[in-house]
């Protein structure tokens, strides 16, 4: 039986990575067979793109990138860690938990767009490149932690990150582009039928209250 990969998107600072690998750790340990994988894949040189990217040697200003060239940094990444390392886990029947996949092109990237119909331009753009010429699986379940961008905002200026990640990157000191990816993030969720996890009410919820909702679905989702 082929494995299918499971998703857990959001902005930066949402929780994307603790929900994942709390997720990963409980399941294995109850042995299902899952594998972990973040993106961008700094663990590779894959990621070198990115990198250039996001400490803005293309420009400092992500508004000045054009979403092609943007999103074609995050692809190829996808696409090389997906032949060398994620395909034969698929293959093998293992569920993938990925914190960001081909979704975070598609929340992120339209930010550049002016109206619904331009972000549809930009979505159907990254499909083709990425489903159809890359041949990248599409994800059998999408969560998208749902945070308000202030709080995401002031999580990711804060983090500082020991894994060979780039601190605070043109994407998380821009206010205006979490704003936008939050705002765009509302649409492409429901465009595209992501389970949306409410993060926030009157305080962030915790984190282990957030990881049982994410727990108990997934388990109905998949099988040992």
């Amino acid at each position: 039986m082929e494995g299918q990969i499971i998703v857990i998107e959001g902005l930066d600072g949402s929780g994307k990575g603790t929900q994942s690998k709390l997720l990963v750790e409980r399941l294995e340990n109850e042995n299902y067979k899952v594998k972990h994988f973040e993106f961008p894949n700094y663990n590779s040189k894959s990621a070198w793109l990115v990198n250039e990217y996001l400490s803005g040697n293309f420009s400092k200003d992500y508004k000045e990138v054009d979403f092609r060239v943007a999103c074609m940094t995050f692809a190829i990444d996808r696409l090389i860690t997906y032949r060398d390392e994620m395909k034969k886990y698929l293959d093998d029947g293992y569920t993938i938990i990925c914190d960001r996949w081909v979704t975070a092109n598609l929340l992120h990237q339209t930010i550049r767009s002016s109206s619904e119909d331009e972000i549809d331009e930009i979505t159907k753009w990254i499909e083709t490149l990425e489903y159809d010429k890359f041949e990248l699986p599409k994800p059998y379940h999408t969560f998208f932690l749902k945070v308000p961008y202030e709080y995401s905002y002031e999580t990711a200026k804060a983090r500082y990150k020991n894994d060979g990640s780039i601190k605070n990157d043109i994407h998380e000191v821009s206010l205006e582009f979490l704003k936008r990816s939050y705002e765009n993030g509302l649409y492409v969720s429901k465009k595209y039928d992501w389970d949306v996890i409410e993060c926030y009410t009157d305080s962030m919820r915790s984190i282990e209250d957030i990881h049982e909702e994410i727990y108990d679905k997934v388990t109905k989702l998949i099988s040992k």
